[in-house]
Parts: structure tokens; C-alpha cells; sequence
């Protein structure tokens, strides 16, 4: 496969396969990458962050990932994310990329705080992991559409109806205290 480097679109989801990273960065064109439901990935997430071109990453249901959620800052062309399900552990750096307009990274082993969201953000759904504390104000959102914290662990909320004008959906159920 990485000698197809023309390539703008690669699905290889539902194949049960183990993924080699490393010759996927080779794919310097690549736009769109589903992995979702294959056996493994190899050489982590790390090498994917030099496709520039990349705007939507789709690891779901991928089982023996050992990915870390540390790294996702470095995707700056990403505009959708996708980890559900992957064995994802770690704590997210304090700011997502600013061109993401969709994240899902639900029933992982995430910890920490809710990261900044960014101002395209529209959807997030960080529900089902380890996360704590509060969920701070993020009045950067402001097209956020719909939030998801359900499933963690925190204890309050600082949300405000002002910052975020187009919030049709917050399920923030199942946590400690809130």
C-alpha cells in the first residue's frame, strides 16, 4: 500500500488486520484514513502526524493500539478524530488542535481534565473514560453542537449558556457529583 502514493482516501476498516504506521506516513497525500475494527496497530499513532494533508482519523474498535492521547495536539490539519473504543490511555494536553470540528475518543482510558476545545469544535464526546475534576468553562466553543461527558468522573460543571449559542446536546450523566 505505500507505494500507492497518490492515494487522498484509504478505508480499511472491518479487515481484522495488523496496521503498520510507519508505511502509512508514506502516504503523503492521504486525507481521509479509517482503521476502524482491525487487530492492532503497529508503530503507535506517532508517524501518521506527518501527513500533512490529514483531516480525518477514524482508529475505533481497534483493539492493541496502546495509543496515547497525549499526542493529539500535533495534528494540526485534523478536523475529525475518531478513537472509540481503542485502547487509548493517557491525559490530553491542555488544548486540542484548533481545526478539529469533531472528536470522539469514548470508552477509553483516559485521565485527567477536559481539554480546551477549540473554536470548530462542533461535536465531542469524551464519555466512558477516567476523566476528573471540572468541567471548565470553554468560552472559545462557540459552535460547539453537542458534548458528551457522560461515564467519568466529575464533580462539577462551569458551563455557560452565553458561550455557547449553538448547544443543542450536553449529556454529562453517570459522574461523580454533579
Amino acid at each position: 500500500i505505500s507505494s500507492l502514493s497518490k492515494l487522498r482516501y484509504l478505508a480499511l476498516d472491518y479487515n481484522y488486520l495488523s496496521i503498520n504506521t510507519d508505511a502509512l506516513s508514506r502516504l503523503t497525500r492521504l486525507r481521509s484514513l479509517k482503521l476502524q475494527y482491525n487487530y492492532e496497530i503497529i508503530s503507535g499513532i506517532e508517524p501518521l502526524q506527518s501527513l500533512q494533508l490529514l483531516r480525518a482519523l477514524d482508529m475505533s474498535s481497534t483493539s492493541g493500539t496502546g495509543l496515547q492521547v497525549d499526542n493529539v495536539h500535533v495534528f494540526e490539519s485534523l478536523v475529525e478524530l475518531r478513537l472509540d473504543n481503542a485502547y487509548v490511555s493517557g491525559i490530553f494536553s491542555k488544548v486540542l488542535p484548533h481545526t478539529l470540528q469533531v472528536i470522539s475518543v469514548r470508552g477509553n482510558r483516559i485521565e485527567g481534565t477536559l481539554p480546551s476545545l477549540g473554536p470548530d469544535l462542533r461535536e465531542a464526546d469524551f464519555g466512558d473514560n477516567f476523566m476528573t475534576g471540572t468541567i471548565a468553562r470553554q468560552s472559545a466553543a462557540l459552535r460547539l453542537r453537542m458534548l458528551r461527558v457522560d461515564c467519568n468522573f466529575f464533580m462539577s460543571m462551569q458551563l455557560q449558556a452565553s458561550d455557547h449559542p449553538r448547544l443543542r446536546s450536553l449529556d454529562a450523566s453517570m459522574n461523580s457529583d454533579l
